[in-house]
């Protein structure tokens, strides 16, 4: 079932359907942890359904069992992948596509779009054909004027959907002729539902994570709220590493004499999510400064509030435009300063304010 905070734009998509309003194409916008490459799997569904039940697909029509079980013929996935292989980037299996987040993909290859067009004139089993394009932000600009001859004139009884992370990533050609569905930000209160949820709870690994309110708060203000990232960060650890590094960066700048261990527990999370972390945990402060209640700021929860409120404003702009410098990816930074320029910049703040 979708989930409940895709639904809305499911029934967008679902109403231009059977009102006969969809072109040949329709992009998706959204974060890939907001559930955006599950929402394109599901209009592509429907689309394939033989006997669509109130606006849905019915799940039980031999095209729906296709679909479910990974063996849909009419169903085409275009992966983003690192390596050039048009074998692989292929696949009639809608749970592979719903796997290929961005991470570590370096973008969508021409060979395999170049594919795309052949596969679509061919006579399909069910009447119809549906190729989704995921990631299609990551294809090149050669990759994507590939397929403008094929957008402009799309085969009868065929959709391409492209999941994209924001439609300003597609050429202005593409979006121009596509059906366009935009994912809305999750709301807290369904994303907490979701990761308090009966399947999440069943879950033994996460069965602490869920009962602690703050954690959850934490790992969804670390996701720009996005239910599957959070629950990402919940599973591998991340989410907690991150709140107890929080906790040790207000003991820090409220003792110096704790700075080490702050950047110790920094240096636990991995590169992204630690400069995540210190963006958001200063923009937070920022806001907190602006008074804005400290109640709706998840990452300064719990935290010694009376100390980080001495931090001046421009102090905080100071350490978020220095926060390049401290990333320890070259060639910003050797691999064996990470430590040191760490330790500097907490201590910045500090000794800027005493």
């Amino acid at each position: 079932m979708l989930d409940k905070w895709l639904q809305p734009a499911f029934s967008e998509f679902s109403r231009a359907f059977f009102a006969g309003r969809l072109p040949g194409s329709v992009a998706i916008a959204g974060a890939f942890d907001a559930g955006a490459a599950s929402l394109a799997l599901e209009c592509a569904k429907l689309y394939l359904c033989e006997s669509p039940e109130q606006g849905r697909p019915c799940c039980r029509c031999q095209n729906c069992r296709s679909f479910e079980l990974g063996s849909q013929p009419d169903f085409l996935g275009i992966l983003s992948a690192s390596s050039v292989d048009s074998e692989s980037d292929l696949t009639h299996d809608p749970r592979v596509l719903a796997q290929n987040s961005e991470d570590d993909r370096a973008s969508v290859h021409i060979a395999a779009l170049r594919a795309l067009p052949d596969w679509l004139n061919l006579n399909g089993i069910s009447g119809r054909k549906v190729a989704v394009i995921a990631n299609a932000h990551l294809m090149q600009e050669q990759a994507a004027n590939a397929l403008l001859k094929i957008f402009e004139e799309p085969p009868a009884n065929t959709l391409i959907i492209l999941q994209t992370r924001s439609f300003a990533d597609l050429l202005p050609t593409i979006l121009s002729r596509a059906f366009k569905i935009n994912v809305a930000m999750c709301k807290s209160s369904d994303a907490l539902e979701f990761l308090k949820g009966t399947s999440v709870a069943e879950d033994d690994s996460l069965r602490e994570a869920v009962g602690d309110e703050r954690l959850l708060q934490v790992a969804l203000a670390l996701s720009s709220n996005a239910p599957y990232g959070a629950l990402k960060m919940l599973k591998d650890g991340t989410a907690k590493a991150c709140s107890e590094a929080l906790a040790a960066i207000s003991s820090g700048l409220a003792d110096k004499a704790c700075l080490s261990e702050a950047v110790n527990s920094l240096l636990k999370i991995d590169g992204r999510h630690r400069m995540i972390l210190l963006g958001e945990f200063l923009r937070e402060l920022l806001k907190y400064k602006a008074r804005v209640d400290s109640t709706t700021l998840p990452l300064l929860s719990g935290l010694k509030l009376e100390v980080l409120g001495n931090i001046r404003a421009e102090k905080i702009f100071d350490a978020y435009s220095q926060l390049k410098y401290i990333q320890d990816q070259p060639p910003l930074i050797p691999s064996r300063a990470p430590v040191s320029m760490m330790y500097s910049w907490l201590a910045g703040l500090i000794e800027k304010n005493s």
